[in-house]
C-alpha cells in the first residue's frame, strides 16, 4: 500500500534491469515526498555509455511512468558509464557524477526540474 498522496509510479518496461531499478527507486523518493512527486511535471533520461541501456522517467504530476529506452524529447539528459549510474542509483549524487565524468543536458533549459529531481531522488530522506 503506497502513501496517501503519493503519484502512481507505473512502468512501461519490466522486463529490463535498467527502467525495473529506476522504477523502484523513483517508487521510494514519491513515496518520502508525495507532495513534491506529485507536483513534479518533466521528464529524465538516463543513458549507459559503455552498455546498451537507457530508460526515460516521465513525471506528469499525478502519474510517473518509467519507459525502456532515452526519449528524444527527455527534458534532462543524464549520460555515464554503468558504475556512475549504479552509484547515482545508491545515493552517490554529484559526487558520483563527477567521478564518474558523466554529462548532463538540459540543465540551462529546465533548472527548476532539475533542482526538483535531484531534491525528490537525492535528498529524499527528508534530511534536506
Amino acid at each position: 500500500m503506497g502513501t496517501p498522496g503519493a503519484p502512481a509510479v507505473v512502468i512501461a518496461a519490466a522486463d529490463e534491469p535498467m527502467p525495473r531499478l529506476l522504477h523502484a527507486l523513483v517508487e521510494a523518493a514519491a513515496q518520502r515526498r508525495p507532495w513534491m512527486a506529485r507536483q513534479m511535471r518533466g521528464s529524465v533520461a538516463l543513458r549507459s555509455t559503455d552498455v546498451p541501456a537507457s530508460a526515460t522517467v516521465s513525471f506528469q504530476r499525478a502519474r510517473i511512468v518509467v519507459r525502456s529506452g532515452a526519449s528524444a524529447g527527455a527534458w534532462i539528459v543524464i549520460e555515464a558509464d554503468s558504475q556512475t549510474l549504479a552509484a547515482l542509483g545508491g545515493g552517490g549524487g554529484l559526487p558520483a557524477m563527477r567521478a564518474g565524468g558523466a554529462r548532463l543536458h538540459g540543465l540551462q533549459r529546465h533548472p527548476l526540474f532539475a533542482l526538483c529531481l535531484w531534491r525528490l531522488m537525492v535528498h529524499g530522506s527528508g534530511r534536506a
